[in-house]
């Protein structure tokens, strides 16, 4: 990857975690990063290519490192507790890392739903399989392993947004409150 393409997606994605998407401009990034604002326009044509290429630079990795911790893990009971926890652990890690305020989780959150799809799907087929296999092997005894990983996803997902809102609160202080992220 370029220097350019690196301060580039480091400046971006400090913007995005201090102020959000809507708040943010090109040109914004493109003074955070020290380079012209047409230097910035030649790796990403749009500020959405560019959000989504921050979201992705987080999920992909984390979505590789869940699928090896779950392959890892001897049965399809440990494999559960395996994914829940390395899940929760990314995400509490990527948002201390990332110090994201809670405007700008306001502001993203629904983006990063839209552009993460094809990890959504990675990870109903992951713990799928191993609901599947579990109720192959009679740990399980479950009619749909996909409806139960669907609907165990939906609510992971919901726990993430409240830690998400949690943490944010904890650094910006006062004034706002976790139900604001909830629909």
């Amino acid at each position: 990857m370029s220097t350019q393409r690196t301060a580039i997606l480091t400046a971006a994605t400090q913007h995005f975690a201090q102020l959000g998407f809507t708040r943010v401009s090109l040109e914004d990034i493109a003074r955070r990063a020290g380079l012209e604002h047409g230097q910035v326009s030649r790796h990403f044509s749009t500020k959405e290519a560019l959000f989504i290429e921050v979201v992705r630079q987080h999920g992909v990795p984390a979505m590789e490192a869940l699928e090896r911790a779950v392959a890892r893990a001897p049965s399809p009971e440990q494999q559960v507790r395996t994914f829940v926890e390395v899940r929760q652990e990314q995400t509490e890690r990527i948002i201390r890392e990332l110090n994201v305020s809670f405007d700008a989780l306001l502001d993203i959150l629904p983006l990063i739903d839209l552009y993460v799809a094809d990890l959504h799907a990675r990870e109903l087929a992951l713990l799928e399989s191993v609901f599947t296999e579990g109720t192959r092997r009679g740990d399980f005894h479950f009619q749909s392993p996909r409806n139960v990983a669907a609907a165990m996803l939906a609510s992971l997902r919901e726990v993430e947004r409240l830690t998400w809102a949690a943490q944010c609160l904890t650094s910006s202080g006062p004034g706002r409150q976790a139900s604001d992220l909830l629909h």
